[in-house]
């Protein structure tokens, strides 16, 4: 069991449509990684005179972009500088073998920025973050770097003498370049994955395994907790308390595949339950069919990745507890983020929607609809989890979340989706409350394309 980070500062809800700085600020450290690459080889493909113009060019429009997102990167500046003295020493300095010394030069320079600015506790990656970016992440990827420097110079001066050695350079850059999208979009090590167990306050939170024995447990907490709302529904009134957990029971069974459990306690007491149920290709979300009005998210799907939570119950003498309902929503939060959902959607049974309301879940639909098989009255909401994290204010979930959330998880979970953003035309964080909630009104409920 481990006890929950306290160090995270991560960015929030938000109803603007402007992302935050930081998301440009990692787009930015992708760009620099793509330049490295890209003039190293200049620097060997191409004679000093035209590898340096072009080296100069780029950095130059590096900087210059930095300088509008408020990055002042050491390292780009470097580079810049650097670009410039190789490019004037070749044209007034007529030295024999100026031009094999130079990447022995440049090299030697990112090594001593990159060394100083290690030792003032300046990681050089960690301009490309903001003020609550992980600096243990900025910390290894900038040694990272300073090794790769390093290894260049003693190639470099290799190279000298076996020609054959201009190919290692670039493949050192490149392996860094690698191995830092490593670290910022996938691990940095088991310390820093999602923990299966956490305490905050008085209350432990489980992922709970799928056997017998939890998952009744589980179910009986949640059914005691929504009884009220069950038999004020349409469904079953006859049914006993132990009838509609395993009602319940048999009609989730199908989808426990996919489903991750969270169990909270208070000592050895129950006192509350949540879900998060996976999308996939091959079947509908519980969302989209289990009640009396089905609705189909594949237009949604368009955007980002949707993870329906669920069975959300506490028990009433435990109600006030904020570290209780912090820690439940933590569990899902941190679960979407491992999965790099877009959206978070849920079936919220009437007497819990002032609760997704104040945390900043919004209506898909004013209409109220049915369960199906225990009837129960419940409305669908939907999240905006993208839009929240990208455009970082700190007004609901994820603000009141700050201090509690893994750090890693947060600092990747942006990265992705900055990364992604390159590459994919229909970004989640550009949708607002209204454009979700028309895309899944404006749907066919037939089924899934």
């Amino acid at each position: 069991m481990h006890a929950k980070h306290n160090n995270c500062g991560r960015s929030a809800a938000n109803i603007r449509l402007l992302p935050s700085n930081s998301f440009f600020r990692v787009r930015l450290l992708y760009l620099q990684l793509v330049a490295m690459v890209i003039s190293t080889a200049a620097m060997y493909l191409l004679p000093l005179s035209l590898s340096s113009t072009f080296l100069i060019s780029l950095y130059a429009a590096i900087v210059w972009i930095e300088y509008r997102h408020d990055v002042c990167s050491p390292i780009s500046f470097t580079l810049l500088t650097m670009s410039i003295v190789l490019f004037f020493g070749h044209n007034f300095l007529e030295r024999a073998g100026y031009e094999a010394y130079s990447p022995v030069i440049l090299f030697g320079c990112l090594f001593l920025v990159g060394s100083t600015l290690l030792i003032i506790g300046r990681p050089a990656t960690s301009f490309y973050g903001g003020k609550n970016s992980l600096r243990a992440l900025h910390r290894k990827t900038s040694l990272l770097w300073d090794i790769l420097y390093a290894l260049a110079i003693i190639a470099g001066l290799a190279t000298l003498r076996y020609p054959i050695w201009f190919w290692v350079i670039p493949g050192l850059m490149l392996a860094g370049a690698l191995v830092t999208l490593r670290l910022q979009l996938f691990s940095m090590g088991s310390a820093w994955r999602r923990p299966g167990s956490f305490t905050l306050g008085s209350y432990r939170f489980d992922q709970i395994p799928k056997d017998r024995a939890h998952l009744l447990a589980f179910y009986k907490h949640w059914v005691l907790e929504v009884l009220p709302s069950i038999r004020a529904g349409v469904g079953p009134k006859k049914k006993s308390y132990d009838q509609f957990v395993d009602l319940k029971m048999a009609e989730d069974s199908g989808t426990w595949n996919r489903t991750t459990f969270f169990l909270a306690y208070h000592g050895d007491e129950v006192v509350g339950t949540i879900c998060c149920v996976v999308d996939c290709s091959s079947m509908p979300l519980p969302v989209e069919t289990g009640h009396s009005e089905p609705i189909d998210l594949q237009q949604v799907r368009g955007y980002g990745k949707v993870v329906e939570v669920s069975r959300f119950s506490i028990s009433k003498d435990h109600r006030f507890g904020q570290d209780l309902i912090q820690g439940l929503l933590c569990c899902v939060v941190e679960f979407s983020f491992e999965m790099d959902a877009a959206f978070l959607i849920i079936q919220s049974h009437l007497s819990a929607l002032p609760i997704y309301r104040k945390i900043g879940f919004h209506a898909l639909s004013e209409k109220i609809v049915y369960q199906n098989a225990i009837g129960a009255a419940v409305q669908l909401l939907g999240f905006n989890l993208a839009r929240r994290v990208i455009c970082g204010d700190k007004t609901q979930i994820i603000g009141k979340l700050q201090g509690i959330l893994t750090p890693y998880l947060c600092e990747r979970y942006l990265k992705r989706q900055a990364f992604r953003s390159l590459f994919r035309k229909k970004q989640a964080w550009r949708l607002s409350d209204e454009e979700l909630s028309t895309l899944t009104l404006h749907v066919t409920p037939q089924g899934r394309a």
